[in-house]
């Protein structure tokens, strides 16, 4: 890893960052978002995925158990899947207020529902999606359901977050901070490996007859 590669991944503008929990609105901190919000008109089924550095996830809505409409979206290569499903649900809020439609969205993550329910998250990734969803609180309840268990909306909502990873539109979010920890330590085992192959100090070519690779 050269030094713009280095940089680009160091970019700040690239990262989540960190909020302070005091300066949140208690409104935003607290969201019951399991709570029906009486007859709701659709189902909204959503899932993330990714598949080796590839991320995506389905948003597939359903009236009167008929799909209508379905949304695909791809991230970038450094987004994980807690982000997909996250960024799934985020989109539906706003889908929620442009058709000002009350939905029950179904989710196979409890992560999902747990961030947004949690106070103490300080990611501002997770917290901008808290506004929105709080914006749509009267519209939207949460529901989880256990992964791929013979509901075809869940299943279907899976299959396509898989094929988003590859063929959805293009969507922006910022990479978790945990992004860097992990291409750091990709970078000093590539330099540790480098160096271990093509010194030629007595000491480690004696080693390296025992121990072909580093092993962190």
């Amino acid at each position: 890893m050269r030094s713009t590669e280095a940089q680009d991944i160091l970019n700040i503008e690239n990262l989540d960052k960190f909020v302070d929990i005091s300066e949140i609105p208690p409104e935003y901190k607290l969201i019951d978002i399991t709570e029906t919000k009486g007859e709701h008109i659709y189902d909204v089924y959503t899932d993330g995925s990714r598949i080796n550095s590839d991320t995506g996830l389905a948003v597939y809505i359903f009236k009167n158990n008929t799909s209508t409409e379905e949304y695909l979206f791809r991230l970038g290569s450094c987004n994980t899947v807690f982000q997909a499903e996250l960024a799934a649900i985020d989109f539906t809020a706003g889908w929620v207020l442009r058709n000002n439609a009350k939905i029950d969205i179904f989710t196979d993550t409890q992560s999902s529902i747990d961030a947004i329910k949690s106070a103490k998250l300080i990611s501002e990734f997770v917290n901008n999606i808290k506004r929105n969803i709080f914006n749509a609180r009267q519209l939207i309840s949460v529901t989880w359901g256990k992964a791929h268990v013979g509901n075809p909306g869940n299943e279907h909502a899976d299959r396509q977050a898989k094929f988003a990873t590859e063929k959805g539109v293009q969507l922006n979010y910022p990479a978790p901070c945990t992004y860097v920890t992990l291409k750091i330590n990709q970078y000093i085992m590539g330099e540790w490996e480098e160096y271990w192959k093509n010194h030629e100090s007595n000491s480690i070519l004696r080693v390296r007859t025992y121990l072909d690779k580093v092993d962190k």
